[in-house]
């Protein structure tokens, strides 16, 4: 069921669930047949999505158990741990299900949308991940003296420019609340509410290049430094659910955005 210019309600709704992780929905507010359309809308299709594949699968498994009974849903919830639950190493039971012909048969309808190729990699996302989108800086939220050019790539400080910020439009997100800033600096500390930390070598050279590695599921931070790629901070452990990047700059500083180029 591809997406119809006809049903530009439907659309919307499908774009807007599409970038909603699936395991923060809870199971009664979808149903099967809403379920079936999201995923066949997003199957195999260049569209926003930020549920990892595995997470498709298990939700739908859940889904479709629930569909049955509450010991059905029980039993596959805990049978299909989410991937934080993978990371902290929970153990899972093994037993069998009762219900498990019926469990199938109620799945049918969404198998053939679940991209098992993917769940080789646990994270691995259908679509286009919403992390690519809007990487130019927001002139909506840039400091007045900074002149953003380049069709919003390029922002630089002009002479007579002290120190201002500007924001990227682009949001990462997960569920959850949304605490200040975490920094990297040109002095190679890390810092963030008023707590500095030696992460890497200063980097002042014109043409450094600097390569955020952010994963919203784990809330981890990286960062690869004019090609040498460095720990995880892990003294950032309340990575908020929203994040913008901003960066700060004084004359003559230039910054261009632009979304990580895999090798």
């Amino acid at each position: 069921m591809p997406l119809s210019e006809n049903n530009i309600l439907l659309n919307l709704l499908v774009e807007k669930v599409a970038t909603i992780p699936l395991n923060t929905i809870e199971f009664n507010r979808l149903s099967i047949t809403a379920l079936q359309y999201l995923l066949s809308c997003t199957y195999e299709k260049e569209i926003a999505f930020v549920t990892p594949e595995y997470e498709v699968l298990r939700y739908s498994a859940i889904l479709a158990a629930k569909q049955i009974s509450d010991d059905a849903h029980k039993a596959i919830m805990k049978r299909l741990p989410t991937l934080e639950q993978m990371k902290n190493s929970l153990q899972v039971e093994n037993k069998f299900i009762t219900d498990h012909r019926r469990i199938a048969e109620e799945l049918k309808p969404l198998i053939k949308f679940i991209d098992f190729k993917r769940i080789k990699d646990l994270s691995s996302v259908r679509g286009i991940s919403i992390y690519k989108f809007n990487y130019v800086w927001d002139e909506s939220a840039c400091g007045s003296k900074l002149i953003v050019e380049d069709n919003g790539k390029i922002v630089h400080a002009p002479y007579g420019c002290g120190y201002q910020n500007v924001r990227a439009k682009a949001v990462l997100e997960n569920e959850g609340g949304q605490p200040t800033g975490w920094i990297l600096g040109s002095s190679g500390y890390c810092s963030n509410s008023g707590k500095d930390l030696y992460y890497c070598p200063m980097f002042y050279r014109d043409d450094s290049k600097i390569t955020v590695h952010l994963d919203m599921n784990k809330r981890t931070c990286a960062f690869t430094v004019n090609g040498i790629k460095y720990r995880e901070v892990s003294e950032w452990n309340n990575l908020p659910s929203k994040l913008y990047p901003v960066v700060s700059l004084m004359y003559s500083g230039r910054f261009r955005i632009q979304s990580h180029q895999e090798n």
